[in-house]
C-alpha cells in the first residue's frame, strides 16, 4: 500500500504542477514550437518531391484521356521513369479495373483473361505530406494534422494509358484530443502497485 500512495501521489503531484504552471501563464492551452524539427511538431512525407496536394493531383488526372503515351502521364505528374512507382501485381491490377481481386468467370473464359490480363501492366504511387502540430491544455493534448494523403494508379496497355488515372485517398484535416490521465486506470495501477511495481 506504501508503493500505492507513493504512485498515486506521483502522479497528482505530476497534473498539479503542470495546471500550476498553465495557470501562470494566464493561457488555456500553450502553442508548440514551430519548425519541422521541433519534438512538438513534424512531417511525415513520402514521394513530396514530386507529389502535388489532392485537389490538384485529382485535377490533373481528369485532364489525361485514356490513350496517352506513358511518357507523357508521368511528366504530366512529375513523374521521370518507372524507378519511383511500384508494379502492380495481376490481382492489384483487377481490382484496379473491376473493383474485385480476381474475377468471376468460367473455365472457358479463364486462358482469354488471363491473356489479356498478362498485356497490361500496373503502376502505383503513394503521395503523403501531412504536417502534425501538438498543443498542450489544461486536461489535454491535441494534435492537429494538415496535409494530403493518397495513391495514384495507372494501368498501361501498350505503352499507353489504359484506364483513366486513378487518385485515391484524401486530404488530411484532423484534430484529435487526448486526456492527460485517459490511460490512468486506479484499479489497475493499484494491482501493479500491490505487486511491488509500477
Amino acid at each position: 500500500m506504501a508503493n500505492q500512495a507513493s504512485y498515486l501521489t506521483k502522479t497528482f503531484a505530476s497534473v498539479a504542477a503542470a495546471t500550476a504552471l498553465l495557470g501562470m501563464t494566464g493561457c488555456s492551452s500553450l502553442p508548440v514550437a514551430s519548425g519541422t524539427n521541433s519534438p512538438l511538431s513534424g512531417d511525415d512525407q513520402q514521394n513530396s518531391q514530386f507529389c502535388m496536394d489532392f485537389q490538384a493531383a485529382q485535377t490533373k488526372a481528369a485532364t489525361i484521356p485514356v490513350g496517352t503515351p506513358k511518357a507523357e502521364v508521368y511528366s504530366a505528374f512529375g513523374l521521370k521513369d518507372d524507378a519511383t512507382l511500384r508494379r502492380l501485381n495481376k490481382e492489384e491490377i483487377n481490382k484496379a479495373l473491376y473493383g474485385q481481386a480476381t474475377l468471376n468467370i468460367t473455365f472457358e473464359q479463364r486462358a482469354e483473361a488471363q491473356g489479356f490480363l498478362n498485356t497490361l501492366e500496373g503502376r502505383a504511387v503513394t503521395c503523403q505530406n501531412v504536417h502534425s502540430n501538438r498543443r498542450f491544455g489544461l486536461t489535454h493534448t491535441q494534435v492537429e494534422k494538415n496535409g494530403y494523403q493518397y495513391t495514384m494508379t495507372f494501368i498501361f496497355k501498350d505503352a499507353v494509358l489504359y484506364d483513366p488515372v486513378n487518385v485515391s485517398g484524401e486530404p488530411v484535416r484532423q484534430k484529435t484530443n487526448r486526456g492527460y490521465l485517459s490511460d490512468f486506470n486506479p484499479v489497475e495501477s493499484a494491482v501493479r502497485a500491490a505487486r511491488g511495481g509500477l
